[in-house]
């Protein structure tokens, strides 16, 4: 029997490679389960240029937009945990939006791995709990990722 909630993730993972595909990260992908080790939905994206560090993407979807704090924490701590375990120098955090495009979706990411995005490693560990918050397209712009 099919997971409803699992086909509803794997759909919006699949949306979103898609649209990265289209505005600069051709080498986005899908990753393989992980088990308690996970690595992220998403790997294959890079910084900006010169530095293209690795990064991946944590998705989420959900039929209502998480309006409590303590949901959007577990997010951010998953998001970190994932980075780590990838090896990866930056990590996003996409959540649909219910009702709206991909590109409508919104992305968390630390001032730190903002700056790690763009080529910039030297901010100081402590800008890694200051989240910022943009659509998935304003998120493309930032980076150079699209015009």
């Amino acid at each position: 029997m099919a997971n409803p909630s699992k086909d509803k993730g794997t759909r919006f993972e699949t949306e979103v490679v898609k649209y990265l595909w289209a505005h600069g990260q051709p080498d986005a992908r899908r990753a393989a389960l992980a088990g308690s080790r996970d690595q992220g939905d998403l790997h294959g994206i890079v910084g900006n240029l010169p530095a293209k560090w690795p990064g991946i993407v944590e998705c989420k979807a959900y039929k209502e937009w998480p309006t409590a704090r303590a949901v959007m924490s577990a997010f951010q701590a998953q998001t970190f945990a994932e980075r780590a375990n990838a090896g990866a120098v930056f990590a996003l955090l996409v959540v649909k939006r219910p009702q709206h495009a991909v590109g409508e979706s919104e992305v968390f990411v630390t001032l730190h791995d903002l700056a790690a995005m763009r080529g910039k490693r030297q901010l100081a560990e402590e800008q890694d709990d200051v989240w910022v918050r943009v659509s998935l397209e304003e998120a493309c712009q930032l980076m150079g990722w699209s015009e």
